[in-house]
């Protein structure tokens, strides 16, 4: 069988998803204690910080059978700098919530991982509606506009200025918290005890397995969900670059 072209190792893929798995934990833990603090949309930020972190997970997730330049590896790039296209994958990360869940070998063998499995994304997706329903949209983007008021004083339709604090509610913060703690929740439930190594080693088995004819049907069909979830089309510019 020909050997196929990959855009990366699995060696940098097992490092990428530790250290985005890491970090959203950090994130989580630093907007946890800000609330506690009282600086509660300060908390909001890291919060909607760590979720990013978390949506970055899913393109990395891409890499393991990504060719140089396709559709995965154009969205992994984008979400190395684009607020808007971690926050897009958001919604489907309850799909690779349970690939992960899939290499534990506790998944067809013992109910009660299942049924934990099944009430931790269940619960996840309530919160994500409540998160949804918050900021009016279908997808989890608007999430970056209330990060942004969340570090930034705001003018007001008043042509006055306010505050963070003056610009978000405290129950604001807490869906958008809460969503965060059950995401990352989830994940440390499907990642921990060594499944992250697990899952690498099923990535070897699918690299070893799939020949060119299947690479390219699934290349195709993953063009056509990037598409579709990160709107390459309608260039963003440079306003998801950086926190402003």
């Amino acid at each position: 069988m020909t050997k196929l072209n990959y855009r990366n190792n699995l060696d940098f893929i097992e490092e990428a998803i530790r250290a985005s798995w890491k970090n959203a934990q950090e994130l989580l833990s630093g907007a946890e204690i800000l609330i506690d603090k009282g600086h509660h949309a300060q908390g909001l930020s890291l919060s909607v910080l760590a979720l990013e972190e978390v949506g970055k997970l899913f393109c990395i997730d891409g890499l393991i059978l990504s060719k140089p330049k396709d559709h995965k590896a154009e969205a992994f790039s984008k979400s190395l700098k684009s607020h808007r296209t971690k926050l897009s994958a958001l919604s489907l990360i309850s799909m690779l919530i349970y690939n992960y869940a899939s290499c534990d070998p506790r998944y067809d063998s013992v109910k009660a991982y299942a049924k934990a499995l099944a009430i931790g994304i269940n619960n996840m997706k309530i919160s994500g509606n409540n998160v949804l329903e918050l900021i009016g949209e279908n997808d989890f983007c608007g999430l970056d506009r209330m990060k942004q008021a969340g570090f930034y004083s705001q003018l007001t339709q008043k042509n006055t200025f306010v505050p963070p604090s003056k610009a978000l509610g405290k129950e604001e913060v807490k869906v958008v918290y809460d969503f965060a703690k059950l995401v990352i929740g989830n994940l440390n439930f499907v990642l921990e005890g060594g499944n992250i190594e697990r899952y690498i080693d099923h990535a070897k088995k699918w690299r070893t397995a799939l020949s060119k004819d299947d690479l390219e049907i699934i290349s195709v069909q993953a063009e056509e969900m990037v598409r579709d979830l990160f709107e390459f089309e309608q260039d963003q510019g440079n306003d998801n670059l950086s926190l402003h």
